[in-house]
């Protein structure tokens, strides 16, 4: 009887350290991943912030280089873009290809380029053009004119400027990113448009 007794305390004795151990290992387990979760949104906070930092300084480099003017309010509220979203405004060559130079500088980061953004736009034009025949609102023939148009101060005249309708349409498809124009239509007025890509 004593042996069962003996037996019976140590076989309690022994489930009782098992359970103690048990209940310890999940408490150790519970509080590893505590830490891993705290150190986890640490980590996250931590790239948050780099990110943040490395975007602010993005900017301010961009703003720099780019010589970017604070937008007015007024133009801001008009065209009811929102202020977190906007760098600056940016004065693009005033030669008849303006246009294509802002595009060019969201881009290629020059406006030199701007050559290379009509190519991108012309092919598109001619590989699409049953669609663009019939769906543009100015002639195909003459956006094809206006595409083709590349010299310089020679021979720039407002019907070869970028067509407020199409071009942004024809723009986005080239460089597969959606364009948003703001601007007056059917007024040529410098810094009167707006090309940002989304």
């Amino acid at each position: 009887m004593r042996k069962q007794q003996s037996s019976e305390r140590r076989r309690k004795l022994t489930e009782k350290l098992t359970q103690g151990r048990d209940l310890l290992k999940q408490q150790k387990k519970k509080e590893a991943l505590e830490r891993q979760s705290r150190k986890r949104k640490q980590n996250e906070g931590d790239a948050q912030a780099n990110i943040s930092k490395k975007k602010k300084r993005v900017n301010e480099w961009t703003i720099s280089r780019l010589n970017l003017r604070p937008v007015p309010v007024g133009v801001m509220t008009k065209f009811n873009l929102d202020q977190a979203a906007v760098l600056g405004m940016y004065d693009p060559k005033a030669d008849g290809h303006c246009g294509w130079r802002a595009a060019s500088v969201i881009l290629n980061g020059t406006e030199q380029e701007w050559p290379l953004v009509k190519v991108c736009m012309d092919a598109i034009l001619k590989k699409h053009s049953e669609f663009y025949r019939y769906g543009l609102r100015v002639e195909y023939d003459d956006l094809l004119r206006m595409l083709s148009h590349q010299t310089e101060g020679v021979g720039v005249f407002s019907n070869n400027y970028f067509e407020t309708l199409d071009c942004p349409r024809l723009l986005a498809e080239a460089y597969n990113r959606p364009v948003n124009l703001n601007g007056n239509i059917g007024q040529f007025v410098k810094m009167s448009i707006a090309v940002y890509f989304v």
